[in-house]
C-alpha cells in the first residue's frame, strides 16, 4: 500500500469534517426548521443566534491578508526551480572567470547571463499570474450579497 504525502498547502486541515455530510438541501423544509429549532413564521430566537455566533463565529467572508510585494518577489526569485537556476548561473560565471584561466570561454558567460534572464522573466511572469489570481478571487467577494433579510423572534 502506497501512502500519499500531502502537500504543504492542505486546505482541509481546519475543516470540520462532521459538517460535510449535511443533507439540508434534500430534506423537507419542516425537518430543516426542526433541526435549526426554528419555524417559518417566528424565525430564530436572538438567544439561539447569539449562542450560535459564539460557537461558530459570525457569518462573514474574511478577505485574505494582502501579501507583501517584496516577499512575493523573494519567493518567486529564490524558491522552487529558480533556486536551481541560480546555482547553475553562479556555476556558469565561476566556470567563465576563475576556472577559465587566461583565455575564458565566452559561452560560459553567455550561459550565466541567459540563466539569470530566465530567472527574472520567470519570476515576473509568476508574480503577474499570482497578482491576477488574487484580483480575481477578490472580485468573487463582490458578487456575493452582503445584506440578508432575517427573522428574529417573529420580527423581520
Amino acid at each position: 500500500m502506497v501512502t500519499r504525502k500531502h502537500s504543504n498547502i492542505n486546505l482541509w486541515v481546519n475543516t470540520d469534517m462532521s459538517r460535510l455530510d449535511q443533507d439540508v438541501h434534500v430534506i423537507p423544509m419542516e425537518s430543516v426548521f426542526q433541526r435549526l429549532q426554528s419555524n417559518q413564521h417566528f424565525g430564530l430566537s436572538t438567544t439561539f443566534v447569539h449562542d450560535a455566533q459564539l460557537h461558530y463565529g459570525t457569518n462573514q467572508i474574511t478577505p485574505p491578508q494582502s501579501q507583501n510585494y517584496f516577499w512575493l518577489l523573494f519567493q518567486q526569485l529564490f524558491m522552487g526551480f529558480n533556486l536551481i537556476l541560480w546555482l547553475g548561473g553562479i556555476l556558469a560565471f565561476i566556470a567563465y572567470q576563475p576556472l577559465g584561466g587566461s583565455n575564458p570561454s565566452i559561452t560560459n558567460l553567455a550561459l550565466g547571463i541567459v540563466l539569470f534572464l530566465i530567472i527574472i522573466c520567470n519570476a515576473c511572469l509568476n508574480i503577474y499570474q499570482k497578482l491576477k489570481s488574487i484580483k480575481i478571487i477578490a472580485s468573487f467577494s463582490k458578487l456575493l450579497p452582503t445584506v440578508a433579510t432575517v427573522r428574529r423572534d417573529g420580527v423581520e
